[in-house]
């Protein structure tokens, strides 16, 4: 898939750099200040659009760290539990919230 590509991300995010800063020269040019800049619908859909592009640009980075936080918490906890018995499946215990059964509350609707 092409958008996934970092290449295309980046290809994104410089597109939407010159298109803000192309209607920011425009605004400019038709003599708005930053007060007025900022009340221009099609100028904040275009810093919305950069924001996105940002997102997904840093968005690879940021999976990898938490894969590899997740990995060590992993494995931290690994050396810590001995093995043994874990909680498993048994018999007995509550029934989950709606359970079945004939009458009460929680059932199918019909």
């Amino acid at each position: 898939m092409g958008s996934k590509d970092v290449r295309v991300r980046e290809q994104q995010l410089a597109k939407a750099e010159s298109r803000l800063a192309a209607r920011k020269s425009l605004l400019e040019g038709r003599g708005l200040d930053a007060a007025g800049q900022a009340k221009d619908p099609t100028l904040r859909k275009l810093e919305a659009d950069l924001r996105k592009a940002k997102k997904r640009v840093e968005a690879p980075v940021a999976a990898a760290a938490h894969v590899e936080k997740v990995a060590a918490k992993i494995a931290k906890e690994g050396k810590k539990k001995p093995a043994g018995k874990g909680k498993g499946k048994g018999k007995g215990g509550k029934q989950a919230k709606g359970g079945g059964g004939k009458g009460g509350k929680g059932g199918k609707k019909k």
